[in-house]
């Protein structure tokens, strides 16, 4: 039974259709080595391979006695591949440079491709790289949920074009530089990320006052406790996805500062816990522990739901917005407090919240000011996001029109 069903495309004249394993020698045998055990040796972990440059980022040296037995071998300008799942579609692919006397040891979880004379390791890891073919590899994926593999035979039998050896050279060349202004690209990209998420960051920090120094006129410090109910903890049940009671909010259904609650899931609850837990829109929470301990999640017209044991709730009673108790909670100074300097990791229960420092202008007007242009920010900056996020997606798919281009001949001025 054939491993891949490819769909061939017509090539350009002097082209043709070979298996990976007519040009490629796939997980070649180990020769016989003689090396001292101490003799320094390159070694791959599959953490040293960068998955979006599809380079060796990280090459170890360690003793040969050490590599020496169960780990995957290979040489300089074999093409490396990574079998298991997520790596693979990730695109944790690269060919091996730089290795120490020309040998290296690396993860068992890399397939092997060593390239005949009838090909260049740059056609083939390009190749291996396109997205499709990674998407049609999991079609053929072996064993089990967490722990699935690519088959050796589905690289060995799937087909690929080949173009004279010249030809190869000269689409590679091209490509890698159309990928160098793609790089440049990428990174005017990264940039304007990266300053699209200090943006907020820097405006909260101007809004708001330190609560620990002195403040300006018109301005007043007050403790949570002060201004809000009793922190609550929310309710233990586990989560179901029949809908046989409310909403059942828990930390890993809030995501960067959002709840998708068509996907938040349900729980048992008594009439009575109902009440007791029951969500309302003004609410803020917070997650008590785990990697997002510290974030807030202010709620508004949620359908009807309860919240975790994991959160805490509290509910401003006096003085102030809970919009604006939210906003002060997304600053550098509510952080300075939930995690002070040199603290491993922040920490959040109903005591420390109760304590918290909340500086509040003493004018309602003011408080109403501070909320509505941190709002207007935060639309700009979801706007922002969403404009860096199409523009990623664009130099994805530009990245991939290139491949396919190459492996169809398309790239014209490499053809002549």
């Amino acid at each position: 039974m054939r491993m891949t069903n490819v769909e061939k495309w017509p090539l350009p004249e002097g082209w043709e259709w070979k298996q990976i394993a007519e040009v490629c020698e796939v997980n070649p045998r180990r020769p016989s080595i003689e090396r001292n055990a101490t003799t320094p040796t390159s070694f791959l972990p599959m953490a040293g391979v960068d998955e979006a440059k599809g380079i060796i980022r990280d090459l170890e040296t360690r003793p040969y006695q050490k590599v020496a037995r169960g780990y995957t071998y290979f040489e300089e300008a074999d093409v490396l591949f990574a079998k298991i799942t997520p790596s693979m579609q990730n695109g944790k692919s690269a060919i091996a440079q730089g290795l120490i006397d020309g040998i290296c040891f690396g993860s068992t979880e890399f397939h092997v491709l060593r390239p005949s004379d009838e090909v260049t390791p740059e056609w083939v890891h390009l190749f291996v790289r396109q997205l499709n073919f990674r998407q049609e590899a999991t079609q053929y994926f072996r064993g089990s949920v967490g722990q699935q593999r690519v088959p050796k035979e589905f690289l060995a039998e799937h087909l690929i074009p080949i173009p004279p050896l010249d030809v190869q050279r000269r689409i590679v060349a091209r490509v890698e530089a159309l990928f160098a202004e793609l790089a440049a690209a990428r990174h005017t990209h990264a940039a304007f990320v990266h300053d699209t998420e200090r943006l907020m960051d820097a405006v909260l920090a101007e809004v708001f006052y330190d609560p620990l120094a002195d403040l300006p006129q018109g301005w007043k410090v007050v403790n949570v406790s002060d201004i809000c109910a009793k922190p609550q903890y929310g309710y233990t049940k586990s989560a179901t996805e029949e809908p046989i009671g409310p909403k059942f909010l828990r930390i890993t259904d809030i995501q960067n500062g959002q709840v998708n609650w068509d996907t938040v899931p349900y729980c048992e609850c008594e009439e009575g816990n109902i009440k007791k837990y029951l969500l309302n829109s003004g609410d803020l929470v917070f997650a008590r522990s785990g990697a997002t301990t510290g974030k807030t999640f202010l709620v508004q017209n949620p359908p009807q739901s309860v919240f975790a044991s994991y959160l805490i709730r509290l509910q401003i009673v006096n003085f102030v917005p809970p919009e604006y108790v939210y906003w002060f909670f997304q600053s550098p100074y509510y952080w300075g407090q939930i995690q002070p300097r040199g603290a491993a990791q922040p920490n959040v229960n109903a005591r420390v919240l109760g304590n918290l420092k909340v500086p509040i202008p003493t004018k309602d007007e003011v408080q109403r000011r501070i909320v509505a242009y941190l709002d207007e920010v935060q639309a700009h900056t979801t706007e922002l996001q969403r404009t860096a996020a199409a523009l990623a997606a664009d130099l994805d798919r530009t990245e991939q029109a290139i491949l396919a281009q190459a492996f169809k001949g398309e790239l014209r001025s490499c053809i002549g």
